[in-house]
């Protein structure tokens, strides 16, 4: 089997990165349920913690990865513009909306992403507004 330099950073991209970034996140949440009190000591709680400070960064430093990868390499060659008379397999948008069956397929891709960015948006708001110490979690410490 051979890959393609693209199909190389696809697969980084999404089974890489993307695989890494799921496997971290169920081991957070298994590291938040392990601090419960009657699991481990006061000791423990201050080593667990410390473990889920660096999985976090780490965490994050994979998803800005594949945000990366995927919005700077991957993306740029879905949305390319094919030369007049080109082989459409180099390029998947205009390959998919060539075929009356799979145009659906990109519709159906950028519908998804339309209704991502507003989560994403919410997402970041809130993070600077907590930065900035303007939500109610800051006024209750």
């Amino acid at each position: 089997m051979e890959l393609s330099f693209r199909e190389i950073w696809t697969v980084l991209h999404g089974m890489g990165f993307g695989a890494l970034f799921l496997l971290a996140f169920g081991g957070a949440f298994a590291g938040l349920y392990s601090l419960r009190p009657d699991l481990v000591t006061p000791h423990g709680i201050d080593e667990r913690v410390r473990r889920l400070n660096i999985g976090l960064w780490l965490m994050a430093t994979i998803a800005w990865l594949t945000v990366i990868s995927g919005t700077w390499i991957v993306y740029v060659w879905y949305r390319a513009k094919p030369p007049e008379g080109a082989d459409l397999g180099a390029y998947p948008k205009a390959l998919l909306i060539s075929r009356k069956s799979t145009e659906p397929a990109h519709r159906r891709w950028t519908r998804t992403i339309d209704r991502l960015r507003p989560i994403d948006g919410r997402s970041n708001g809130w993070s600077r507004a907590r930065r900035s110490g303007s939500t109610r979690l800051s006024s209750a410490r």
